[in-house]
């Protein structure tokens, strides 16, 4: 991966529908990108081990953007909801084709 960060942070916004927060480093470009959606925050810890340039996931806290300044990792909180989306849809549809079941995925509005 060898991509500018606002054209990442362009690329997130589109496909999730909602501007994305950023803290920490703002590299020009980004290399190596580590994500977990949801509340993942808390794993910043492990994140920072691995030595990548980015970690995405839903949500952030008090700690995240100290930490990740300190840390050389540019952080990016894209929202609890929109994270999670596109997975429990894959997943209903695996299910769905698996053990032929139907389902309906219904879309709520989360602003958080």
């Amino acid at each position: 991966l060898n991509i500018s960060l606002s054209e990442f942070t362009a690329r997130i916004e589109q496909k999730l529908e909602r501007t994305p927060q950023i803290f920490g480093k703002q590299e020009d470009k980004i290399q190596r990108v580590s994500w977990c959606t949801g509340g993942a925050q808390n794993l910043i810890d492990e994140v920072i081990a691995l030595d990548v340039g980015l970690y995405l996931s839903g949500e952030v806290s008090e700690k995240i953007p100290a930490a990740a300044l300190e840390n050389n990792l540019t952080y990016i909180a894209a929202g609890h909801h929109a994270t999670e989306r596109y997975g429990i849809q894959a997943l209903c549809n695996h299910l769905s084709k698996t053990f032929q079941l139907k389902h309906q995925y219904i879309e709520i509005e989360n602003s958080v």
